[in-house]
C-alpha cells in the first residue's frame, strides 16, 4: 500500500475508532438516542413517520424547533438528518431482520447501536477532514511525518473531539468545505476540469445544506476559480453545482414554510408567538465575541486547539509561499469569524470551544503544519509545539468525555459567561461577586468544583480502565504514524 493511500487511512480510522468508542462516553456515560436533539429527532421522524415534521417528537427535540402553523420543525438546516437517514434506515432494516430471526435487541445495545449511528456523519466527517488535512499539507511540501502528526492534532488535540459523540451539524459542514478547498488547489492542472469544476460547486452546495454561515463562503471561493480559471463555462458548472445545493434547501423552506427564502431559523429569529422563546438575531456586539471566540477560557479557541497559536504565522508563511489558495484560507477565516461575530449568541451555549469555528479548524493546521515544517529542526520550537500538542489533548479528552456541552449552566454563570454570549459585555474570568482578595480564592475553589470534570464523574474500574483506552488509541495512532512516516519505503 502506497504512502498516500495508506497514511489518510490510519488518520481516518484512528477518528473512526475514537469515534465508537466516545458513543457511550456522551454526557458521561448517556447514549446519544436519549438526548434531546432536533437533529436525531428529525432523522426519526423521516425514517419511522416518514414526515417532515418533529410533532411526534416535540418534548424529545430540545430548544431547537419551531412551531409553525401547528407543526413543529427543526430551526437547524436540513443537512445533517438528511445524511443521517440511510444510516438511520438501514440499522431499522437490520434490527427488523434481526429481531424476526433472533429476537429482540437488548436495550443497552439497542441505545448504542442507534447513537453510534446518529452519530455517524459527525464521525466520518471527521475522520474524511483528518485525511484530507494530510493531503493538502503534502500538496504544499510539507514533510511526510509533520503532515501525518499536524493532521492527527487535529482531531486530538482540540475541542473537535467532543462533538463525535454528537448530532450537531458543524463538522459535516467543515468536511463538505475543505473538499470542495481540495479539489480547487489539488487540480493537477492550472484549470480544474468540468468534471472537478461541478464537484466544486456541489461540495459547497451541500455545505449550504448544513451550515448556512459557511456557505457565505463560496462567493470568494467562486470568484478565486473565475479569476484562475478565466473559463466562463467551468466557472457556471462550480456556480450551477453549488445553486443546486441552494434549489434543494429553498424547495425544503417551501415544503415546510410557503417561501424558499423562509429558513427555520429565520422564524425563530422573528420570537413571534409560534416561534421559539428566545430571539435569534444578528445583533452580537464584535468586538466581545471575537474576543471571546479566540481568548475567552471556556470558549477561545486558543485555550481549546492550544495549537492554533502557531496558526497565524503559518498562515503568514503559507501566503509569503504563495501557495495555490493561500489568500483563499485568509478570506476563509475573516468572512465566517466575521458574520458570526455579529450572531447573538456568538458562543453556541454550554460547548467547550468556539463550535461555530469548526469549520475554519482545518486551515488553521494547514497554517500549524507549514509552521512546523520550517521550525522543525529548532528544538525550542519543538519543546514549545509539544507542550502545546499535550495542553491540547488534555483538552480533546475532556471534551470527548463529557460530550460537547461540556459547560454547565453553573460554572458558565459563575465565570460570568452567560450574560456575556447574548450581550455587549465582555467575558469575565470573576463574577462580580469575587474581585475582592477574601472572594477570589473561595470562587475559583466553588467555580472548579461545578465543572463537569470533577462533579459529574463517577469515577470506577471499569471507567479508568475506559479512560486508559481511550488514551491508549490517541497516542497509539501517534506511534503509528510516526513509525510508518520514518521508512521511505511507506
Amino acid at each position: 500500500m502506497t504512502l498516500r493511500i495508506r497514511i489518510p487511512a490510519i488518520l481516518a480510522l484512528s477518528v473512526i475508532i475514537i469515534g465508537f468508542l466516545g458513543t457511550i462516553e456522551y454526557s458521561n456515560f448517556q447514549f446519544l438516542s436519549s438526548i434531546p436533539l432536533s437533529n436525531t429527532s428529525f432523522t426519526r421522524s423521516i425514517v419511522i413517520n416518514r414526515v417532515l415534521n418533529l410533532d411526534n417528537y416535540q418534548t424529545s427535540s430540545g430548544i431547537d424547533l419551531i412551531k409553525y402553523q401547528g407543526h413543529y420543525y427543526p430551526a437547524y438546516p436540513p443537512g445533517y438528518s438528511l445524511l443521517a437517514t440511510p444510516f438511520y434506515g438501514g440499522l431499522q432494516v437490520f434490527n427488523f431482520i434481526y429481531t424476526k430471526v433472533f429476537g429482540p435487541i437488548n436495550g443497552q445495545i439497542s441505545m448504542f447501536l442507534e447513537s453510534f449511528v446518529l452519530e455517524l456523519p459527525s464521525i466520518l466527517a471527521l475522520a474524511g477532514v483528518t485525511a484530507l488535512v494530510y493531503l493538502l499539507l503534502r500538496q504544499y511540501q510539507v514533510a511526510k511525518r509533520v503532515s501525518a502528526v499536524t493532521a492527527w492534532a487535529l482531531p486530538f488535540t482540540t475541542f473537535l473531539l467532543g462533538y463525535l459523540p454528537s448530532a450537531f451539524f458543524h463538522l459535516p459542514a467543515a468536511f463538505f468545505m475543505l473538499l470542495s478547498f481540495y479539489l480547487l488547489v489539488s487540480s493537477r492542472s492550472l484549470i480544474p476540469s468540468k468534471k472537478r469544476s461541478l464537484l466544486i460547486g456541489l461540495t459547497f452546495g451541500a455545505v449550504a445544506l448544513t451550515e448556512y454561515v459557511p456557505a457565505l463562503c463560496f462567493i470568494p471561493l467562486g470568484l478565486a476559480f473565475f479569476l484562475k480559471s478565466k473559463s466562463v463555462s467551468k466557472s457556471a458548472l462550480v456556480l450551477g453545482g453549488f445553486l443546486i445545493g441552494l434549489l434543494l434547501i429553498g424547495l425544503y423552506n417551501k415544503q415546510l414554510f410557503g417561501s424558499m427564502t423562509t429558513f427555520g431559523e429565520s422564524l425563530a429569529a422573528t420570537a413571534n408567538r409560534e416561534g421559539t422563546n428566545y430571539g435569534i438575531s444578528f445583533s452580537g456586539n464584535p468586538v466581545t465575541s471575537l474576543y471571546g471566540n479566540y481568548l475567552f477560557v471556556f470558549k477561545g479557541l486558543l485555550p481549546s486547539a492550544p495549537l492554533t497559536f502557531l496558526a497565524l504565522p503559518g498562515l503568514y508563511l503559507l501566503v509569503k509561499k504563495r501557495l495555490s489558495g493561500s489568500i483563499l484560507i485568509l478570506i476563509f477565516i475573516v468572512v465566517v469569524s466575521g458574520v458570526y461575530a455579529f450572531w447573538h449568541d456568538w458562543g453556541g451555549g454550554w460547548s467547550l470551544g468556539p463550535r461555530f469555528y469548526t469549520s475554519l479548524m482545518p486551515f488553521f493546521f494547514l497554517g500549524v503544519g507549514v509552521l512546523i515544517d520550517r521550525y522543525k529542526k529548532n528544538v525550542y520550537f519543538l519543546i514549545l509545539t509539544i507542550l502545546l500538542g499535550l495542553g491540547g489533548v488534555f483538552t480533546a479528552f475532556w471534551s470527548l468525555m463529557m460530550g460537547p456541552r461540556v459547560i454547565i449552566p453553573r460554572a458558565m454563570e459563575l465565570g460570568g459567561f452567560v450574560a456575556t454570549q447574548r450581550f455587549n459585555r465582555l467575558p469575565v474570568i470573576f463574577s462580580e461577586g469575587a474581585t475582592n482578595s477574601k472572594n477570589v480564592a473561595p470562587f475559583l475553589i466553588q467555580q472548579f468544583k461545578e465543572l463537569p470534570v470533577l462533579s459529574n464523574f463517577a469515577f470506577s474500574t471499569w471507567f479508568v480502565l475506559y479512560c486508559a483506552l481511550i488514551l491508549a488509541v490517541i497516542f497509539g495512532s501517534l506511534m503509528l504514524l510516526l513509525k510508518s512516516t520514518k521508512s521511505n519505503n511507506v
